[in-house]
C-alpha cells in the first residue's frame, strides 16, 4: 500500500499520484489493472487518477493504457535550466566527450541523492546515454565530490538517511572510510570512482562552485577500467576535468558580476 512520510503530515492523494507516475515509469506504462495491483490501490482509485493527470497532459492513453506524457520534458527542461551553472557547463561536458572519447557529466546533488542533469558521449562509446538518473552520491566520482564540499551537517543528513548501500565489492561502505576518502578529495580537489558503482568502470570527477563558494554540482568523466588506467586515469583527466571546472567557474562569476542589482 502507498503510504506517506510517517514524520511529516503530507497529503494522500498527492503521494498516490506520485506512485501512479513513478510506476508508469518503472513499467513503461500500464493498464488500470497493472497499476491498481503494483501499487495496491484501487482500480476506481486509479483511474480517478490517471484520469487528473490525463486531462493536465502529464500522461496519455493510448487504447487502455496509459503512459508518462511529453509534458515532462517541458518541465524538466525548466529544472535543468535553473542550474546556476548548467549554462555555461553544457558546452564544456561536449568538449570533454570529444577530447577523451568516454562519457562526460554534469551532476548535482537533489534531496541527497546525485542527478545527472547533461550526458555527452564520445566515439568510444556506443551505448546510449540519459540524464534524470538518479545514484546514491558515495559510489560515484561527481557525487563524492559534490559530498566532500558539502557543509557536515548537510553529508551528516544526507548519509543517516540515506546510509552507504553496496553497488560491487569496491563500493565504500563504511562511514570512516568514506569520511578519509571526503578529506583526500576536499585536499586534491578531485573525486575518483574505482569500479565503485558497476564493475569495470571507472570515473573522475570535480566539483562546480558559485561564486559564494557553494558546491552547485559536479563535473565527471568516465569509461572502462581498462581505458581508464595509469596517468590517463591518475593525472591526464583530473586535469582536464579541473580546467574545464575553473572555466565554467569564471563564465559563471562573469555573467553575475554583469548581472543588473
Amino acid at each position: 500500500m502507498v503510504e506517506g512520510d510517517t514524520k511529516q503530515k503530507t497529503v494522500g492523494a498527492t503521494e498516490r499520484s506520485i506512485a501512479i507516475m513513478e510506476a508508469l515509469k518503472e513499467l513503461n506504462g500500464a493498464r488500470i489493472a497493472e497499476l491498481s495491483e503494483h501499487l495496491d490501490i484501487t482500480k476506481s482509485s486509479v483511474h480517478a487518477h490517471l484520469v487528473t493527470l490525463e486531462k493536465h497532459e502529464f500522461v496519455v492513453k493510448q487504447g487502455d493504457e496509459y503512459r508518462l506524457g511529453l509534458r515532462f520534458l517541458n518541465v524538466g527542461e525548466y529544472v535543468r535550466n535553473r542550474n546556476p551553472v548548467f549554462q555555461e557547463a553544457k558546452p564544456k561536458v561536449k568538449e570533454l566527450a570529444q577530447k577523451t572519447g568516454e562519457v562526460a557529466s554534469l551532476i548535482a546533488e537533489d534531496h541527497g541523492k546525485g542527478v545527472f542533469v547533461f550526458r555527452r558521449k564520445g566515439e568510444n562509446i556506443t551505448r546510449p546515454t540519459t540524464v534524470g538518473n538518479q545514484v546514491d552520491l558515495h559510489v560515484t566520482a561527481g557525487g563524492k565530490a559534490i559530498l566532500a564540499n558539502l557543509p557536515k551537517p548537510t553529508v551528516d543528513e544526507i548519509l543517516d538517511r540515506r546510509g552507504l548501500p553496496r553497488y560491487t565489492p569496491n563500493t565504500i561502505t563504511d562511514r570512516e572510510v568514506l569520511e578519509d576518502d571526503l578529506e583526500r578529495i576536499r585536499k586534491q580537489g578531485v573525486a575518483f570512482n574505482d569500479q565503485e558503482d558497476i564493475n569495470g568502470l571507472r570515473a573522475v570527477g570535480v566539483p562546480l562552485e558559485e561564486t559564494s563558494g557553494r558546491t552547485v554540482g559536479a563535473l565527471s568523466i568516465y569509461g572502462p577500467a581498462h581505458r581508464l588506467r595509469g596517468d590517463l586515469y591518475r593525472e591526464e583527466i583530473p586535469d582536464l576535468l579541473r580546467e574545464s571546472a575553473n572555466d565554467v567557474q569564471l563564465q559563471v562569476a562573469f555573467k553575475q558580476q554583469r548581472s543588473p542589482v
